[in-house]
């Protein structure tokens, strides 16, 4: 189907759509909703400064950073949600926390109203609206070949807290079980920092899936340590990771049933796999 035939789906689609949302939503647009109108067709994202590869990050010509431009498989999908849903997403990188923020914030902040590369939890599904899974992770754990040296393998969460963990400040590990956030410690700030508490000792295992090491891996940033190696959880599920919406948005009911629209679109083409298996060729959409 060409993009012009798809575009007429989408719009058919969206008409239905439009109307539902109109009758079901508007008893709950209030005062927060009308303070200053926001561009038509631009929207703000925001996602993680320390990169977020192969999904997001910025682009490497002769192994040098280009802060100017954005690579990755959320960057090359978002272009074809444009094409479908006639918005321009603008992606800025921010500290990962600070990015959560203001997207939460947009009805004062007027900045970033949708942040991409997100993982469910309670807090989050309070605070913004989220679509439907665009990829999948499985659990996993990176440890150190010196503390474990016969290799290490995990079953279930529960086996987890028999050890001291670590993750990365303002990541999401809900999806990991653990009933006790505190046993988690988050004072790393990037994985790359993470990685190397595992490599010293000052943890048992980082809380962390294949993708985003890996990934760092084939764009010539190798942070992986030599003694450091990955094992998944292997009776856990995949978690599905999706982009967030700001509740306060004007449009947020808009945005959020044509980005939805689209990716059905998408994933029904076998465009979302052709993306990721472009990245990521050995797993695609489920690593």
């Amino acid at each position: 189907m060409n993009n012009t035939a798809r575009y007429l789906v989408f719009s058919k689609a969206w008409l239905i759509v439009s109307v539902f949302l109109m009758l079901t939503f508007s008893s709950f647009v209030n005062a927060d909703h009308a303070v200053e109108p926001v561009s038509p067709s631009i929207i703000n994202v925001c996602d993680d400064m320390s990169e977020w590869p192969p999904y997001t990050y910025w682009e490497r010509v002769n192994g040098k950073v280009n802060k100017n431009k954005l690579t990755g498989a959320m960057i090359d999908l978002l272009d074809e949600i444009s094409v479908l849903t006639g918005f321009k997403f603008h992606v800025e990188m921010r500290p990962w926390k600070r990015c959560l923020l203001e997207v939460d914030k947009f009805s004062t902040s007027k900045r970033f109203e949708m942040f991409i590369n997100g993982t469910f939890n309670s807090d989050r599904a309070e605070k913004y609206f989220l679509t439907a899974p665009i990829y999948f992770n499985r659990p996993g754990v990176w440890y150190s070949k010196k503390r474990f040296p016969d290799g290490f393998t995990i079953k279930t969460f529960e086996q987890l807290k028999n050890y001291k963990l670590c993750g990365v400040q303002g990541y999401n590990y809900e999806r990991y079980k653990i009933l006790d956030p505190n046993q988690i410690d988050t004072g790393a700030t990037t994985v790359d920092n993470a990685l190397r508490k595992v490599e010293v000792g000052r943890c048992d295992l980082l809380l962390e899936s294949a993708a985003i090491p890996y990934g760092f891996q084939a764009i010539g940033q190798n942070f992986i340590p030599e003694g450091v190696a990955y094992t998944p959880i292997t009776e856990s599920p995949e978690t599905g990771f999706h982009v967030f919406i700001a509740k306060s948005s004007p449009r947020a009911y808009e945005l959020l049933a044509k980005i939805n629209q689209a990716i059905v679109i998408l994933n029904s083409e076998g465009v979302i796999d052709d993306i990721m298996k472009s990245y990521l060729p050995t797993c695609g959409r489920h690593c």
